[in-house]
């Protein structure tokens, strides 16, 4: 781990596998830095588990037809807001999820083309449904 606020220091933890170590990693890159404390996004695999998590169960719960796929030709993950956001991005339509440390999402984002305006995935809505063909 990286800390910016003191560059001499450099923090070498080994990877996480578990869901509950990925918060304990964001304690201990916490601790390590000074006021104000940058929130600590866990390793992209994670995150990306987390999103793919999200989607499937949205997809799922909206009653969409079809499986999902993610089909991800790229990722972004920023910390942000004091929460961490994944973009997957897809050449049918951009996906992101907003989560805080302990990997609970806040909101799932899509958009159609990447200079469209964010929307929100809402189950009462069908919003991933309705862009099923755009998804998928």
């Amino acid at each position: 781990v990286y800390n910016s606020t003191h560059p001499m220091a450099l923090h070498v933890l080994p990877p996480w596998r578990a869901n509950g170590a990925a918060a304990l990693l964001c304690v201990l890159c916490a601790a390590a830095q000074s006021p104000p404390q940058a929130p600590c996004c866990p390793q992209l695999e994670i995150a990306r588990n987390v999103a793919l998590g999200f989607f499937h169960r949205s997809w799922a719960e909206q009653g969409c037809l079809g499986l999902f796929e993610e089909a991800a030709t790229g990722y972004d993950l920023q910390e942000t807001q004091g929460y961490c956001l994944l973009t997957l991005f897809r050449p049918t339509g951009d996906l992101a999820v907003l989560m805080d440390s302990s990997l609970a999402v806040r909101e799932g984002l899509w958009r159609p083309a990447p200079l469209a305006a964010w929307q929100v995935v809402s189950a009462a809505d069908g919003s991933l449904c309705k862009q099923g063909s755009r998804l998928v």
